[in-house]
């Protein structure tokens, strides 16, 4: 059912996307050194020199977005007799591929729902701004801290007590089962729907509230010792949270603003925004949408455009006779905590040399793996490639076992990780996404 409505929302959207030069572009320009839109709301993208954490590192210098703005990410739930419904959005985005991948019932930026572009009004945004009642999620989450200046959304689930007639076409109910099934698909589910449901509470996943129940396929040997990781595993973050706390106390990054048309290293060119040398993974270009089912029908804005496919793997393995996932330490610059946890491996990150050895191993099995754009309102061409992998724990190394760069968690701390805000990485959530879809 969800792969033709999304199939038929994707040939209705009429979404098109055209590059744009810079001096043709009505809506954005620079001013004061930075990209911004006429009214100085949405977001600008500066120039930043990024010092440390260590102070022998090299100075880095990048463009970043400066989105002070929170976005509001709400999925409204409905428990019905027969398990959890979930209304679900048919989101267009430019820089998403296919345009259109499912999003929460809500997905909106402070900008978009006061409707600085002139639009129609945000669609069910009376349900979730500042409602309490029946809400099981509510809390910050961080977005990339390699692009986003401390930008943090909004992660919400709401219940409510009856099935709200969809508003438009481009809304559907599905239940837990077609949503687990979505999860497990490329370019299928948004980077930010996954966050979402990556927080909040597992068995809104399940029509018999009994996450990685077995189910009668392949994967049933998986979920036994997943089920057993999350009832009977650790369950105490507190270790966990203090490691990264002791972390964050040490010197952490230090961004300085400076004019992006003076930013060293890096060309503005009337196509395009670029790295004088290959040594950056993307550039920010100019785009002319057209999207004639969105709020606003047609827009100019900059995206960041990716130059090469990412990837990153949570990596599974059995301790003390209980599955547990690798947890890295994930600093990237943006983070207004300096750091937070993220996947095992990540293709665009340092690795420990053990971790990277793990990547590389023939011995890996790889239980689920999908490519996924990342959030299409930012990115242009943005992929990753995200992989739930198990090692054998023979092949773990001693300094992955004694805590070193990261930490094994039982899946029960790994849900309780999830749901406290600004722990985990959105590629970490994203992966948990695909691991939910074996629940």
């Amino acid at each position: 059912m969800l792969d033709s409505w999304l199939a038929r929302s994707r040939a209705e959207a009429g979404l098109s996307v055209s590059p744009l030069a810079w001096s043709e572009n009505r809506e954005w320009g620079l001013r004061e050194g930075r990209l911004q839109h006429h009214t100085g709301r949405y977001f600008s993208v500066c120039g930043v020199a990024v010092h440390g954490p260590a102070p022998d590192a090299p100075v880095r210098f990048m463009p970043m977005i400066e989105q002070p703005e929170i976005g509001q990410l709400a999925f409204l739930v409905w428990p019905g007799p027969d398990g959890p419904q979930w209304l679900l959005q048919a989101k267009a985005e430019p820089g998403s591929t296919g345009h259109v991948q499912i999003g929460p019932t809500v997905q909106a930026t402070l900008s978009n729902y006061g409707r600085v572009h002139g639009g129609e009004p945000t669609a069910y945004l009376d349900q979730v701004l500042d409602r309490e009642d029946g809400c099981v999620t509510r809390l910050l989450q961080s977005e990339q801290g390699s692009r986003f200046m401390g930008k943090f959304n909004m992660n919400v689930v709401r219940l409510v007590p009856e099935r709200i007639e969809p508003a438009r076409p481009e809304w559907v109910w599905a239940d837990a089962r077609a949503l687990r099934q979505a999860l497990a698909g490329s370019f299928v589910v948004n980077t930010d729907a996954r966050s979402v449901i990556a927080s909040t509470d597992w068995s809104l996943l399940c029509a018999d509230d009994q996450p990685f129940a077995p189910r009668g396929d392949r994967w049933d040997g998986l979920r036994s010792e997943l089920s057993l990781s999350l009832h009977r595993g650790a369950r105490s973050t507190r270790p966990v949270l203090d490691a990264l706390q002791a972390r964050r106390g040490g010197q952490g990054f230090r961004l300085v603003t400076c004019p992006l048309d003076a930013l060293p290293g890096w060309r503005c060119a009337d196509q395009a925004i670029t790295a004088i040398d290959d040594g950056a993974d993307f550039e920010v270009c100019s785009v002319a949408v057209s999207a004639p089912r969105r709020e606003c029908p047609a827009w100019h804005q900059p995206l960041l455009r990716s130059t090469r496919l990412q990837a990153c793997r949570l990596f599974l393995t059995r301790r003390d006779d209980v599955m547990c996932a690798f947890l890295a330490y994930s600093d990237e610059p943006g983070f207004g905590t300096a750091c937070e946890l993220g996947p095992s491996w990540q293709s665009d990150r340092l690795n420990p040399e053990w971790v990277t050895a793990w990547a590389g191993s023939d011995g890996v099995t790889v239980w689920a793996s999908i490519d996924q754009s990342d959030e299409g309102g930012r990115f242009l061409d943005s992929v990753m490639r995200y992989e739930i992998c198990e090692l054998d724990a023979a092949d773990v190394e001693a300094d992955a076992l004694a805590g070193q760069g990261g930490h094994w968690v039982s899946l029960a701390q790994l849900q309780a990780l999830c749901a406290t805000g600004g722990v985990l990485t959105n590629e970490a959530r994203s992966l948990v996404s695909l691991l939910l879809s074996l629940a």
